[in-house]
């Protein structure tokens, strides 16, 4: 609700601790007229409004709820003058920053702060450091204020991460980094690099970030949205999409007998590659195509035993060239509750905070053969011999690798 000049009159002298009749003493006036200017029944004489003003240490604009509008005028005037003088050929360094640094302080709730802020990073001038030292706080207050749209905040966040120092741009992105595609911070990463000509470090977080896209795609399981739950011949439709992916991005995939490696070999999709393998088969098997789950799982477990017979600290790579400076490296570990060994095949960036963990576990794999609970769809094989032989295998290479392969 606005308030009348009576409810201003009132307040300001409820702030400054006068009676009405202390008020009507200083003003020479009595305190019944006082009482009728705060009950709105009438309004103070002219000239006396000076002395109200300067009693109260507020304008006459103020008194008359002018206030908004003179300022509002005001701060367009000063931001036009300050994106004018900024828009020259070569602007003075410290000129600029009094210009930012007044509008910052006087205006920090303008919406037009936030032109202010993205133009100053369009036309270079957060170069130079006393500017972008206004810029961070201009960034801290809108991404601090729960008014400020979510878009603008993104933009916010896009533009710091981009040319925010060295030094400070690890904790502003651990700060506002998040689980939104864009504002991940791999794509935060790979936005700076762009915008910094950092092409070899915008490179492999290009390439964390088609990798981290595949895995999503292949292991993720967003089929089950398309459909009911427990859909046999849905999940079977999405791992296959999955392989199709990975076949595609190595080029290989067309030899029946490695459905799952692709090749044979093992490669950076190795994590990848045997969760989907156990998938398909169970899938075929409860499909009634026993032959192929075993073709299948032939290629699975081979891989699993290819993977686990390679030495501590192995590199693996994929041969195509997008993915050419991407490399996950093997370290084993022991798993505390089960006792058996696992693999995460790790890709760590030293400068950036970025980690990529891919993991693969001897006694999660054994539990998808040997128990039924949870993949139900391998119980038409399961009484087999054949199909029996791949849990061997599986304990043969956990009681081969009870002692960690020693690092490279």
């Amino acid at each position: 609700m606005k308030l009348s000049i009576g409810d201003r009159i009132r307040d300001c002298r409820k702030n400054i601790n006068l009676t009405q009749e202390e008020l009507a003493e200083k003003l020479c006036v009595s305190f019944q007229t006082v009482s009728r200017w705060e009950n709105g029944n009438s309004y103070p004489d002219i000239e006396i409004l000076p002395q109200l003003s300067q009693l109260f240490d507020v304008t006459m604009d103020y008194l008359f709820g002018n206030e908004g509008k003179q300022r509002e005028t005001r701060a367009n005037e000063e931001f036009d003058k300050a994106l004018e003088y900024l828009d020259t050929e070569s602007p003075d360094k410290k000129k600029a920053y009094e210009l930012i640094h007044n509008l910052r302080v006087d205006f920090p709730d303008h919406n037009r702060l936030t032109h202010l802020f993205i133009y100053v990073f369009s036309n270079k001038l957060w170069k130079d450091p006393d500017i972008l030292y206004e810029l961070r706080l201009i960034a801290e207050n809108l991404l601090g204020n729960p008014k400020t749209p979510k878009w603008v905040k993104d933009e916010v966040v896009w533009y710091m991460s981009s040319y925010e120092t060295d030094e400070l741009i690890t904790p502003f992105i651990d700060r506002y980094t998040t689980e939104n595609m864009d504002l991940r911070r791999s794509h935060l990463l790979l936005h700076r690099y762009r915008a910094r000509d950092e092409h070899e470090k915008a490179e492999f977080v290009k390439q964390c970030i088609l990798y981290e896209t595949i895995d999503e795609i292949c292991t993720g399981g967003w089929w089950r949205q398309c459909g009911k739950p427990n859909d046999v011949n849905l999940s079977k439709w999405g791992n296959d999409i999955g392989f199709a992916l990975l076949n595609s991005v190595c080029r290989n995939g067309n030899d029946p007998k490695y459905p799952v490696s692709g090749d044979g070999n093992v490669d950076v999709f190795f994590s990848i590659r045997i969760i989907m393998g156990f998938r398909k088969a169970c899938y075929h098997a409860t499909l009634g195509e026993k032959e192929t789950a075993y073709i299948v799982l032939e290629d699975t477990v081979s891989l699993l035993e290819k993977g686990f017979s390679l030495e501590n600290g192995t590199e693996l790579t994929a041969d195509v060239p997008y993915l050419d400076v991407f490399k996950l490296k093997i370290e084993y570990f022991e798993e505390v509750n089960h006792g058996t060994c696992a693999m995460q095949c790790v890709c760590q960036g030293e400068e950036n905070g970025i980690y990529i963990g891919a993991y693969t576990h001897l006694s999660l794999c054994r539990r998808i053969l040997a128990e039924p609970k949870g993949w139900e769809w391998f119980n038409p094989i399961r009484d087999e011999e054949r199909y029996k032989k791949y849990i061997e295998r599986i304990d043969e290479l956990i009681k081969k690798l009870q002692t960690l392969p020693p690092a490279k």
